[in-house]
């Protein structure tokens, strides 16, 4: 899944749309990381919550050049 860059540019200036947009293009695949490792509906959900709330603690540090995507799913899986 590609994100696009605009929203990720707004992600950083903390833009509450840009939120919601990558929120709805992401929560099944950040659900189902979370679902496959705990295999608890209830603390994949808050693993989810922590999952965005990390991503958009730690959104300077991701790279321009590389799968945003990915580096979500990767913040959630090491949770």
């Amino acid at each position: 899944m590609i994100i696009e860059h605009r929203y990720i540019k707004k992600l950083k200036e903390k833009d509450e749309r840009s939120f919601e947009i990558v929120y709805q293009l992401t929560k099944k695949g950040v659900y189902s990381i979370a679902f496959s490792v705990v295999r608890n509906h209830m603390a994949a959900e808050d693993i989810m919550q922590d999952a965005y709330l990390k991503m958009m603690h730690n959104i300077h540090q991701y790279q321009s050049h590389t799968n945003f995507y990915n580096w979500l799913l990767t913040l959630t899986k090491n949770l």
